[in-house]
């Protein structure tokens, strides 16, 4: 028997056959279209989501599967109607057009924000953006029977059951974390009815089987069960092994320093974002570095190397990262802040924009290229301090993520953060994670958690680029500090 993954990322959708070993059979992947309307918003069409997995499942499906997992990215928030049809595209995490909304929360409900849901009154999560539609789109208010989270959405097409689980719940701004359900005044605030949102359920939750529609649709036999599944980090976790001593960085579209744990604190930190784990009975303790990958990309796609053809005849991220290499570090003297869509942790500055600091006729593409790499592992770096400062210094960094591939990134953050970083063989541990809920789900056994992603490869930080590195970040923090005012305007 095998078990499908589904994974929505921002950017791709990827579906996986693995068997209970962990082994991927087959795989599909498509990148996702996102629109941009107006500068700063973010929107995808679901019902891209769903032909993606139609032929993710045309590839990997067969007579042998016996359930279905999915994890998704999270904060993205979409509505559907009595029918189940959408009603509200998907307003993605990394939107920004509710800054005045997250402020007004802020505003009103305090630091009761954070002590109650573990999140900050910022328009990357979810509690925002409803209430932009709110303001803006009132005539769809009374047309929506649910929102959605991008995962529930699927499991909705799946099933025909709604539903949702602790981990993504817990994300929204709008969960009181200790009490375990849906925060009744900001829900109020915000003029959502109780029933316009799912009970949350354990991520491992069968919600139902296949319904026969979507069996014909997907090529599936009768009698395969949907778990509920999780968020996208929580199952990146589960699949990597994060605990309490070793910590995850996961570099997709954005970047997530996780730390799980077995309890709260009394008094919730500042500096931290708390949510639920996929795990029962834990928690992930997080940050989020929004845009880093995003960063990357729109590197790639508005500058080209020297060799303008290399960049068609080989994956421009190999010739990113051959380029950086030829580079030294502090990138020459180039500082780069990578907030090319405001600044979630450790700043927490929406208005914060991405900066090159230091061009010079000299400087090249290779020293551009390394720049934006270090920049990115400054802010990494930055987010490992507050760890520090909570008495929460992980021994490891698993690496986990797209970025994983670069063995020079991994070399950078190695070096530039001061951290063993190590290499799972599986660094798209989101997949497996939601591989592991799933064989649970329908009973089925799988082999120990350590034995299904081992360790790879480990990178040590190189004590001879210390002094490099402790002064390039020194320049890169002065650099931010002296940008902070004029962000803020």
């Amino acid at each position: 028997m095998n078990i499908i993954t589904i994974d929505i990322g921002t950017t791709v959708c990827k579906v996986r056959s693995h068997d209970v070993t962990g082994r991927v059979l087959q795989e599909y992947s498509e990148e996702i279209p996102t629109r941009h309307p107006h500068p700063g918003w973010a929107e995808q069409d679901p019902e891209s989501w769903w032909e993606s997995v139609l032929k993710g499942f045309g590839q990997c499906a067969d007579g042998e599967t016996a359930a279905i997992g999915i994890c998704s990215h999270r904060e993205s928030i979409l509505a559907v109607d009595k029918e189940g049809r959408v009603v509200l595209p998907c307003i993605l995490w990394a939107d920004r057009r509710c800054d005045c909304e997250a402020r007004e929360l802020g505003n009103n409900f305090g630091r009761d924000i954070h002590q109650e849901t573990g999140m900050k009154p910022d328009p990357y999560f979810s509690a925002p953006k409803i209430l932009w539609v709110r303001r803006n789109r009132p005539r769809l208010m009374g047309k929506i029977r649910k929102f959605l989270l991008p995962k529930d959405y699927i499991v909705f097409r799946l099933t025909g059951m709604f539903s949702t689980d602790w981990s993504v719940a817990s994300r929204t701004m709008m969960f009181s974390l200790r009490e375990r359900k849906w925060w009744g005044e900001m829900l109020e605030y915000l003029g959502i009815d109780p029933e316009q949102v799912c009970d949350p359920v354990d991520s491992d939750t069968v919600v139902g089987d296949v319904t026969g529609r979507a069996r014909t649709q997907l090529g599936l036999p009768g009698g395969v069960m949907v778990v509920a599944g999780a968020g996208d980090r929580q199952c990146e976790a589960l699949g990597a092994g994060v605990s309490s001593s070793t910590a995850m960085e996961s570099t997709g579209s954005a970047t997530n320093l996780s730390i799980s744990a077995s309890s709260l604190p009394g008094d919730l930190s500042e500096g931290l974002l708390y949510s639920c784990h996929a795990v029962k009975g834990q928690y992930l303790l997080e940050q989020g570095i929004g845009s880093t990958g995003l960063a990357l990309r729109w590197f790639r796609d508005t500058f080209r190397p020297p060799d303008c053809e290399s960049k068609f005849s080989e994956n421009p991220y190999r010739v990113i990262d051959r380029e950086a290499s030829r580079s030294v570090p502090g990138s020459n003297g180039l500082t780069f802040l990578p907030f090319l869509m405001g600044a979630q942790a450790t700043r927490w500055n929406p208005g914060a924009t991405g900066v090159f600091l230091g061009i010079r006729l000299g400087h090249g593409y290779g020293d551009m290229a390394r720049s934006v790499l270090e920049g990115i592992a400054f802010e990494i770096r930055a987010a490992i301090g507050v760890l520090v400062q909570e008495n929460l210094d992980p021994g490891t960094i698993m690496a986990l993520g797209g970025s994983a591939g670069s063995g020079t990134w991994n070399r950078i953050k190695a070096d530039a953060t001061g951290r063993i970083y190590s290499k799972p063989r599986v660094t798209s541990a989101a997949s497996l994670g939601a591989m592991i809920l799933g064989a649970n789900g329908c009973g089925l056994e799988s082999p120990p958690q350590g034995s299904l992603n081992p360790v790879e490869s480990r990178f040590v930080p190189d004590p001879e680029t210390r002094d490099a590195y402790d002064r390039a970040y020194r320049t890169y923090e002065r650099l931010y500090s002296a940008c902070e005012d004029v962000f803020r305007g």
